[in-house]
C-alpha cells in the first residue's frame, strides 16, 4: 500500500507535529546538603544536552516444554544510566557543584575536604543513600513552548564527572562537562491535558 503525502501530514498534524530535540529543560533537585547552593537555581540553564532513559529487559532462552525450540523470556529489568552535558562557567561553579556532590557520597582521598566542602565522611567511607540522592526532571516542550511531558529520575546521583579537555588549539570552542547519573527508578507524566484524543 502506497502512502499519500497528505495522509502523512494529517497524521503528524493530529499529534501537534514532530518534536524537536532542542526543546527541553533539565531541572535538578539535589540532596539537602546542596539545596542551599546558589548555583542550583541556574544549573537548569546550563544543561546543553541529555538523553531520556531507555528501557531494557534481560532475557533468557528457555524450552517451554523441556525440549524443542527455545523461546526468549524476560528475567530482569535494567535501568539505563543517563548522561548530561553542562556548560562550564568561568568561576568554576559547575565543576565545584558536582565535585561537592560526589565528595559527599564517598570520601575518596585524604584531601577531599577541599573538593566536598569539609565532608564529614572518613577516608573511603560512603554516605547513606538518603543523604546523597536527589531528583532529576527532564521536561520536553513543543514549538510553542508548552510542556509535553516530564521524565523524572528518582533517587538519582552522579557517578561520573567526565574529563574536561583543555588545549590551546580549542580557542574557538567552549568547555563542556559530561556528568553521568545513576538512579533507582524513573517515571513519565504527559502534561498535555486529556491526552491527544482531544486534538482529533
Amino acid at each position: 500500500m502506497a502512502f499519500k503525502i497528505s495522509e502523512i501530514g494529517s497524521a503528524i498534524n493530529k499529534y501537534k507535529g514532530i518534536h524537536r530535540p532542542s526543546h527541553f529543560m533539565v531541572r535538578i533537585t539535589p540532596p539537602p546538603f546542596l539545596s542551599s547552593d546558589q548555583y542550583v537555581r541556574d544549573i537548569e540553564l546550563m544543561c546543553e544536552a541529555t538523553t531520556l532513559p531507555g528501557m531494557h529487559l534481560d532475557s533468557q532462552q528457555v524450552r517451554p516444554m523441556g525440549y524443542g525450540t527455545t523461546e526468549s523470556r524476560p528475567t530482569d529489568y535494567t535501568v539505563q544510566q543517563v548522561r548530561c552535558d553542562f556548560f562550564v562557567d568561568n568561576v568554576g561553579s559547575m565543576l565545584s557543584f558536582f565535585q561537592k556532590w560526589i565528595g559527599d557520597i564517598t570520601n575518596f582521598g585524604p584531601d577531599i575536604k577541599n573538593a566536598s566542602d569539609a565532608t564529614k565522611l572518613n577516608y573511603y567511607e560512603f554516605a547513606y543513600p538518603e543523604e546523597y540522592e536527589g531528583t532529576i526532571v527532564a521536561t520536553l516542550f513543543d514549538g510553542t513552548g508548552s510542556k509535553i511531558l516530564n521524565c523524572t529520575l528518582h533517587q538519582a546521583f552522579p557517578i561520573t564527572i567526565g574529563d574536561l579537555p583543555l588545549a590551546w588549539e580549542m580557542n574557538d570552542q567552549i568547555s563542556r562537562l559530561p556528568i553521568t547519573f545513576a538512579y533507582n527508578s524513573w517515571s513519565t507524566s504527559v502534561l498535555y491535558a486529556n491526552s491527544y484524543r482531544d486534538w482529533e
